[in-house]
């Protein structure tokens, strides 16, 4: 048995006074120097109409010039509806730029890593159970342009104001589809340049391929089937370096499959990773062979899929079910959680980052001797920890790469069920609770000269 590391706060500051950050309003005598000259339009934006209930948020991976994310509300009595909204940092303001019906409660929304215009939703339809479409944003031309500054006649407005609630359906996944069992997620392929999707249901992964007329896909049909041994699925990731590679929670389990591979035991690696179900799973899109997850367990982990007897980090901030990882696209040191709990925490996880393998090799090239594997870093929370294995990964500790909880945010008052990172903006992101509260946050700008400071 390796030994394991605990890295415990050494601050006994409380809950409400974190250091690191630069959100929380604060009177002058309790801020330090740096708490003081920081601006107050840091905090975050509150988007101005309250949803029903919601469960899922994410953003418009194919548009690289607007910040816009999608939010689907999961309501059982009343009319849900997918909300396209816009963060303007200048302003710390978020608005909607479209409100769409959608029939049935949303619990999952998947947008295509290329063009903007596509999302899947996973939906309750009560009746016939779970089920998706592909949809359309009417705001976007089918070459992936944002309409709003082409359409700007009399007749163009008068028929965007006609077509303004309503998406664009192209095709359906039907509950037979999925032998009537529950459905959990679509995924896209990572590229964005294939036409393949995965599902992820109660009992197993399943490929779909859309048949694409006039760049829109009007149907989806069934290519392959992959169960898992019977166990319970929850999530899956699809790995960004590898388009054949993916990673399945089954029940406390990860298992990474090779879909090349009909045999679904053969080329498989399984991790004991939770003692509970496994929520959610993210890739490290910088570093291959490294992932994250966090489950019902309350515990965050990271992998090196290489060496799955033992995660590189265990990551203890939440006192709840874990819901999302979520690994910042540019600077993936920087980790997001959120649960049900009601507190996001933005996490410094420099040690295994891309960032910290490059200067393992630079020390490799000086001759420098600059690695240890077991060293205790003091987190800003006293709720907090971070634990350390030994079994894989060497640990820069130099001065400028340690593991941190850099904030805790707990501005929201239910269940935050999603978090995602802004996609044209490495500081911003977003979450969204139970109670429809959806808060557009900013990395603190303390911890932001820290990253550029170890990136330059």
């Amino acid at each position: 048995m390796r030994k394991q590391t605990h890295l415990r706060t050494l601050s006994s500051v409380s809950h409400s006074s974190m250091s690191h950050s630069d959100y929380e309003p604060r009177s002058a005598s309790s801020m330090g120097p740096t708490m003081m000259s920081e601006p107050m339009h840091l905090q975050s934006a509150v988007y101005g109409q309250r949803l029903n209930r919601s469960r899922c948020l994410v953003s418009v991976k194919g548009d690289d010039k607007n910040n816009r994310f999608l939010v689907g509300t999961c309501s059982l009595n009343s009319n849900n509806e997918v909300h396209l909204i816009e963060y303007q940092e200048e302003h710390n303001d978020v608005f909607c730029k479209g409100l769409y019906t959608h029939q049935h409660e949303i619990w999952n929304i998947s947008s295509h890593p290329t063009n903007p215009k596509l999302f899947f939703t996973v939906y309750n339809t009560i009746k016939n159970g779970f089920e998706a479409s592909l949809n359309g944003l009417p705001c976007y031309s089918d070459n992936d342009q944002d309409d709003d500054e082409e359409n700007n006649s009399s007749k163009a407005k008068e028929q965007q104001h006609q077509d303004q609630n309503n998406l664009e359906q192209y095709c359906k996944l039907e509950t037979k589809h999925f032998d009537y069992e529950k459905l959990h997620e679509v995924l896209w392929e990572p590229s964005g340049t294939t036409d393949r999707i995965l599902t992820i249901d109660d009992k197993a992964i399943r490929e779909f391929r859309l048949d694409h007329q006039s760049n829109l896909a009007k149907s989806c049909k069934f290519v392959n089937k992959f169960e898992v041994g019977g166990r319970r699925l929850k999530t899956a990731a699809w790995d960004p370096h590898h388009s054949e590679i993916i990673a399945v929670g089954a029940q406390g389990k990860i298992i990474q499959m090779d879909l090349r591979e009909k045999n679904s035991k053969k080329n498989t690696i399984e991790m004991n990773a939770h003692d509970q179900l496994v929520r959610s799973i993210e890739y490290n899109p910088n570093l291959p062979n490294y992932l994250g997850s966090c489950g019902d367990d309350s515990l965050v982990k990271f992998w090196d899929v290489r060496n799955s007897k033992e995660p590189l980090r265990v990551v203890c901030g939440h006192s709840h079910w874990v819901c999302n990882v979520r690994f910042n696209p540019s600077y993936d040191q920087l980790v997001l959680t959120c649960s049900t709990d009601s507190k996001v925490n933005l996490w410094s996880i420099s040690s295994i980052s891309s960032k910290a393998k490059e200067k393992d090799l630079d020390d490799l090239e000086e001759g420098s001797g600059n690695i240890n594997n077991n060293t205790t870093i003091p987190t800003s929370n006293s709720k907090a920890s971070i634990s350390s294995s030994g079994s894989g990964g060497n640990n820069h500790r130099s001065t400028d790469l340690f593991d941190s909880l850099v904030h805790s945010y707990d501005e929201q008052e239910e269940s935050v069920y999603s978090v995602c990172w802004s996609n044209v903006d490495s500081w911003t992101f977003g979450s969204v609770s139970y109670d429809g509260r959806v808060l557009i946050h900013k990395v603190p700008k303390a911890e932001k000269l820290r990253v550029l400071n170890v990136t330059n």
